[in-house]
């Protein structure tokens, strides 16, 4: 079977426009069946699906419980459980569920974010943008269609380890000349609340937040055990949902076979600096660095290893400190620029 970088470019190569008669009807009966096949069956009725041949037709091996799908220029991967009443919703129509047009509620971060209702549930949409300085400089499109796909298989290594993380719905690319537009969908987390906000000044007990601080340790190293470094681990990437401390947002991260002390420390700067960052302001020196530690235990309850991963960890902050502190320079006064130029219009 080809592999999923084979499948995009032959997907690109052909222009997204292959004709497949056969699972062509069927998503469009997905979509015309949807709603009164739910209002028939009710809540739990089984999915239409995609036929198998558009899955083979471009070698993408799916995850357990998914189909992909491809119509015209659209490239989706759907939970086939989900997969009528997201398609029903116009998951692969322009100005549809992408859109965000039903949003209940929208926020911007690395990615456009907007919350919909689909059926009884809430789904987060997400679109993909540029980050960091570079959405600056880079289009809202991206060269090549991978990344929500890429995402999704990340998320279901970690849930089949019984991992606390996003469930993924769909991946979608849409071509839009000659780049792509990229959407991931996910089901909701109940009452999740970021971490960012948890830890500052007097958000929990004491004995609460020296628990959260526990538990995220204790889950970013099953994370780092199950072999993903994280491409952007920060305090609003762990939320706190039913009691469990959540990782999302794993776009651009990467599975490895065994991670190494360095790739675990370079993970845990980066979490640290953005703390340093938020917090130590507000916290002061000392209980920042108590705090810090106290999350550093639980991740490595080893002494000795403890030691030897704190000092990669401040090495790894001392060498790039100034080219951190660079970037924020420029990226706010970008921002400035940006604010100053929309007041104008």
């Amino acid at each position: 079977m080809r592999t999923l970088d084979q499948a995009m470019g032959e997907f690109s190569a052909t222009g997204g426009g292959a004709e497949l008669s056969g699972a062509e009807r069927e998503v469009e009966g997905a979509r015309d069946s949807s709603r009164s096949a739910a209002r028939a069956a009710g809540p739990g009725a089984a999915a239409p699906r995609a036929s198998d041949a558009r899955g083979r037709s471009f070698g993408i091996a799916a995850p357990s419980g998914f189909r992909v799908v491809q119509e015209r220029e659209v490239l989706a991967l759907v939970r086939e459980d989900r997969m009528a009443a997201l398609i029903g919703a116009g998951l692969l129509e322009r100005g549809g569920l992408l859109e965000g047009r039903t949003a209940e509620d929208s926020y911007q971060g690395r990615g456009s974010t907007a919350i919909v209702r689909v059926g009884d549930e809430r789904v987060v949409v997400r679109r993909f943008l540029p980050g960091g300085l570079l959405r600056f400089l880079r289009p809202s499109t991206f060269a090549t269609p991978e990344r929500p796909f890429r995402e999704v298989l990340l998320y279901e290594h970690l849930r089949a380890r019984g991992f606390p993380t996003l469930e993924p719905l769909a991946a979608v690319a849409r071509r839009r000349g000659s780049r792509w537009i990229l959407h991931l969908v996910t089901r909701q987390l109940e009452d999740a609340r970021e971490l960012l906000g948890l830890l500052l000044p007097g958000a929990l007990p004491i004995v609460e937040r020296r628990a959260l601080l526990a538990a995220a340790g204790r889950n970013i190293r099953r994370l780092h055990d199950a072999g993903v470094r994280h491409a952007d681990l920060h305090l609003k990437n762990l939320l706190l949902s039913r009691g469990e401390v959540f990782v999302i947002d794993l776009d651009r991260s990467r599975l490895e076979h065994e991670l190494s002390r360095s790739a675990r420390g370079a993970n845990l700067e980066r979490l640290l600096r953005f703390a340093r960052r938020r917090l130590e302001p507000q916290l002061g020196g000392q209980a920042f660095w108590r705090d810090a530690l106290r999350l550093l235990r639980a991740y490595e309850p080893e002494r000795s290893e403890r030691h030897l991963l704190a000092r990669e960890v401040l090495r790894i902050e001392a060498r790039a400190r100034w080219r951190h502190r660079f970037g924020w320079w420029c990226e706010a006064r970008l921002e400035r620029w940006r604010g100053l130029r929309r007041a104008r219009r």
